[in-house]
């Protein structure tokens, strides 16, 4: 999430009848700390501390636990940033045993959270998909996997591609020129 955008966390939530129930969610909530904390402050995140540096950050966390019929994964787990008007959510879950995002601004998407990835919300128009990987094969960046979300047909979509290396800021900036790109992150799972 703190590659997606700064901001502090607003809330997390995780299926009440879900594996989730099993475990203590304690470790996923130092985990999400430490993941938005480990480039701010100089101390080490732990277990023990990871709620007093939230808390002296000014973070406001908020852990949900409710039912959820209305989605497939049993393993769903929600992450909520806001700062300001900019707002994200990250929903992930566990298929065959491996931890996958699902879902990203209520755009549904599947791909492994591992590894190096392009994401670009753009406007769903023929050729975009297929100008960003002539972009990416002729800088000789391989793609492992390409998965679309979409609203509806010609509208609000979003991109996720996992490069087989990282890709430069001067590619990231021609994609990110390109006619209908709203916005393109690179990030590293």
């Amino acid at each position: 999430m703190k590659q997606l955008g700064r901001g502090a966390w607003a809330t997390w939530s995780s299926p009440q009848r879900a594996i989730w129930r099993e475990f203590d969610l304690t470790y996923i909530r130092a985990a999400v700390i430490k993941g938005m904390l480990a480039d701010v402050v100089s101390v080490r995140i732990n277990l023990v501390n990871a709620g007093l540096m939230a808390e002296k950050r000014g973070m406001n966390l908020i852990e949900r636990k409710k039912h959820q019929r209305e989605f497939a994964y049993e393993s769903l787990l929600t992450l909520r940033s806001t700062s300001g008007s900019q707002r994200w959510t990250v929903r992930g879950a566990l298929l065959q045993g491996e931890p996958h995002i699902v879902a990203i601004n209520e755009l549904w998407v599947d791909f492994p959270a591992a590894g190096h990835v392009l994401l670009a919300l753009h406007n769903d128009r023929p050729g975009i998909i297929g100008a960003v990987g002539t972009l990416l094969g002729n800088a000789d960046v391989n793609i492992s996997f390409m998965h679309v979300g979409r609203r509806a047909p010609r509208s609000e979509a979003i991109m996720a591609l996992g490069t087989d290396e990282a890709t430069t800021p001067q590619l990231q900036a021609s994609i990110s020129a390109m006619p209908h790109i709203q916005w393109l992150k690179a990030i590293t799972l």
